[in-house]
Order: C-alpha cells, then sequence, then structure tokens
C-alpha cells in the first residue's frame, strides 16, 4: 500500500473543467495534481518532484510531455535514477505508454488504484527501461520509442506545420489514426527525394559491420514494440533488452508505396518475405536488429534540401547534415511501470 500523496503531472491545456474532474476521479483519491499549462511546465515540475525526493511521479499526457520529461530528467540527473515514473495515456497519441502495455487511461489508473489499495506491490512492475540517445549537430536528445531519418521525419514536420492535404485532414478530424499516417505517407513519398548514406553499426555482443544505403527514403531506429502510430518490425522487440532495431526503406513508386504502407499501418506483416540479393524484400525494406548504436552520415551530393529526424513524433531540423547522426541504446536509463508483472 502507498501511503504518501502521489504528485501527478498533467496538461489541462485543451482539457475542460468537467473533464479534468473526471480524470482526478478515475485515478482516485491519494493523489496530488500538478497542472501544466504551456512548454516548459512539465521540465520545471520534473525536476522540483525528484528534488524533493519523491520516489513515484506520474506523468499523464502524450507523448509531447513525456519526451520533455525524459529529456528534462536526463539532462539533468543523467541515466539511472532511482524514481520510477508512471505514464497515464492522454492526449492525441502515446506509443510510449503502448510500450508500456497501456492502451487507455483507464488501465493505467485502474493499476495506479490497485497500488494504492495495497492489492498490487508496485515494484512487481516497475522495469528498468532502455532509452535511444541520438546525437546530432553537437547535442543529444533521448527518445523513448522511435527514432527517423527520411520520410517519415517529413510527415511528422508536415502534420506540425498543418501542411497535410485534404484527405489525410478529414481522416485525422474523424480520429482514425492509422489511416490517416498512412495517407500522410502517401502524400509525402510523392515529392520526397531519395538519399544516399553510410551506415557504422554495433551489434549487441560486439559484432561491428558497415555498408552504403543507396536511393533510401527513410532510415528507422525502434525501441519498443510500437514505432509511430505503426507496429515494429520485430515483433519480440520490447524497452528494456539493451537493443535497438533498424529498419530501411528504398526508393519506390506510387504503387509500391501504397502496398508498403498497407502492411506497415493496416496488416504489419510486412517484414516476413525474404530479402533479395541487396538485402530488400518485396515490400522494398531491408532491417537488422539486436543493435547497441549506429552511426548514419548522408552523402555530400544529398545536402540540396533540408534533412529532418523524428524523436517519438516531434520533427527536428538537420542544421549539419555533412556530419554523422549516431543512435545508442541506454540500457536501464529510466523506471517505468509496466501493465504486466515482471515474472
Amino acid at each position: 500500500m502507498i501511503n504518501a500523496a502521489i504528485p501527478v503531472i498533467y496538461s489541462t491545456k485543451s482539457g475542460t473543467g468537467e473533464h479534468e474532474r473526471r480524470f482526478e476521479r478515475m485515478l482516485g483519491s491519494g493523489h496530488e495534481f500538478f497542472k501544466t499549462r504551456c512548454k516548459g511546465d512539465v521540465a520545471q515540475l520534473s525536476i522540483d518532484l525528484v528534488k524533493k525526493k519523491k520516489k513515484l511521479i506520474l506523468l499523464a499526457s502524450g507523448d509531447t510531455s513525456i519526451y520533455e520529461l525524459i529529456n528534462t530528467l536526463m539532462a539533468e540527473f543523467g541515466p539511472g535514477l532511482s524514481n520510477i515514473i508512471g505514464i497515464i495515456p492522454l492526449g492525441t497519441a502515446s506509443n510510449t505508454a503502448h510500450n508500456l502495455g497501456f492502451r487507455s487511461a483507464n488501465q493505467a489508473c485502474k493499476l495506479q488504484r490497485q497500488f494504492m489499495g495495497g492489492k498490487k506491490n508496485i515494484e512487481d512492475y516497475v522495469r528498468g527501461t532502455d532509452l535511444l540517445k541520438v546525437s546530432f549537430d553537437d547535442t543529444s536528445l533521448y527518445a523513448a520509442s522511435s527514432f527517423n531519418l527520411g520520410l517519415l521525419s517529413r510527415v511528422c514536420h508536415d502534420a506540425e506545420k498543418e501542411k497535410s492535404g485534404f484527405i489525410a485532414s478529414l481522416f485525422k478530424k474523424l480520429r482514425i489514426k492509422k489511416i490517416s499516417y498512412a495517407v500522410k505517407m502517401i502524400e509525402a513519398s510523392l515529392s520526397y527525394d531519395t538519399f544516399d548514406a553510410e551506415m557504422i553499426y554495433c551489434r549487441k555482443g560486439g559484432e561491428v559491420g558497415n555498408f552504403i544505403l543507396p536511393d533510401i527514403m527513410n532510415i528507422n531506429m525502434t525501441n519498443g514494440k510500437q514505432q509511430a502510430a505503426i507496429k515494429n518490425w520485430n515483433p519480440n522487440g520490447c524497452p528494456y533488452d539493451g537493443e535497438l532495431e533498424m529498419m530501411c526503406i528504398q526508393e519506390m513508386n506510387l504503387g509500391k508505396m501504397v502496398l508498403l504502407t498497407g502492411q506497415m499501418v493496416l496488416i504489419g506483416n510486412h517484414t516476413r518475405p525474404a530479402k533479395d540479393g541487396a538485402g530488400y524484400n518485396r515490400y522494398g525494406i531491408s532491417y537488422l536488429d539486436r543493435l547497441s548504436s549506429v552511426n548514419i552520415r548522408i552523402a555530400e551530393d544529398d545536402y540540396n534540401y533540408p534533412f529532418y529526424i523524428e524523436l517519438d513524433g516531434g520533427s527536428l531540423q538537420l542544421q549539419k547534415p555533412n556530419e554523422s547522426v549516431k543512435a545508442d541504446i541506454v540500457p536501464s536509463a529510466m523506471n517505468f511501470i509496466y501493465r504486466e508483472p515482471h515474472r
């Protein structure tokens, strides 16, 4: 049983007073609520709560606030914090919560009520969880679930700038997320130029390799079962195995992109076919697992248009595309609550 009041950080920016009261009732008594109104509130609150030695901190939000909390705590305290973070999925998307096993706020709140009432032991549900550390432009940032370079990063950028077409916008309003994501991918691919890249990788266990990737549309790194709005290609991927999975998408025409997108977003068996001699399957993707680090350098001839990277659903433009982008797995960087107990 948990006796002390548990701090809960959650955003009220888009909610109503009744929505807030309903959420607080769903979570139950014994909690202290810290409501955020603007960017930076999550960062300051999380630092303050750690410094006050709050063992358990709940964050009710989508991926944007989770990303803010992770990067704030890593920058301020570094990996290996003893504090426990509980995620309650609110907002438009929470792939991090999905990786932890939570599909709804109700599931997370129910488990928390069981902790508070002594019906379940919180320690049985806590795992040291890996983070993705991505280094670029003389800085390093962290992500919980995904990193993309290429087409999917452009999709995120266009979505943030509200540049998606009419059909994708309609699906978004209808909250059909997977279909909206698929349409955005297809829209962006119509005008996206491919690039060449050199990749040097290290696999868990020490194996080192390098290869050239010609005519690439996207390079993706995933930590866990969920990559953006779709499942990771590796059904065994999890956020506590100390490993990354990589997936590359080669240049393809519209028909093939429609086929690939349907397989990725709606069906999920896009990696089952065998690879050809160049390392790609019939859907135009290649993949590699058990990675601990990857170093990517874009070919100089391809610097003539902006490059974006995506971290947990947010996009950033590379200011120095001529320098390498490095992705590392940081094992057991933070403690998170999972829906299922560890064995």
